[in-house]
């Protein structure tokens, strides 16, 4: 009915296989798996123990083309989570917001930094600096 009226509307989507499987995770990571590779992921390990974070805190989820992980998924499991988002859009993780890349948002107890690729990240390195501006702000002042 609301496409009829020409009401912009956003629909959650209806089902993911995504899974978190790190029950003590604290910070979720969330790109798309075509984005991690070697050389991806040793960045990405280094920007987060550059911030204090143990491997047992971190949960990855590389999403297929076909996967969505909506991040209300983090936020219903009474826990203050960080979601490091690589290379979506809010609308990619069931947000409808709009969301400047690397500020961080302030959701709850919760925080969410959306940045380009890692991909991206390492083609074009001055897109690291503010990116770990935010990682300091979040990890770093509290």
């Amino acid at each position: 009915m609301l496409d009829q009226i020409n009401i912009n509307y956003y629909s959650i989507p209806e089902s993911t296989s995504a899974q978190l499987k790190n029950a003590d995770a604290n910070t979720i990571v969330v790109c798309r798996h075509s984005d991690l590779n070697p050389d991806s992921q040793e960045m990405l390990k280094k920007m987060l123990s550059a911030v204090k974070l143990s491997d047992s805190s971190i949960e990855i989820l590389g999403l297929k083309q076909d996967q969505s992980y909506p991040l209300h998924q983090c936020f219903s499991l009474n826990r203050e989570m960080t979601c490091l988002v690589f290379g979506l859009t809010p609308k990619d993780v069931g947000m409808n917001i709009q969301a400047a890349k690397y500020a961080p948002i302030s959701f709850k107890d919760h925080k969410i930094v959306f940045s380009d690729s890692l991909t991206m990240l390492i083609s074009q390195p001055a897109l690291k600096k503010p990116l770990w501006q935010s990682l300091q702000h979040i990890y770093l002042k509290k």
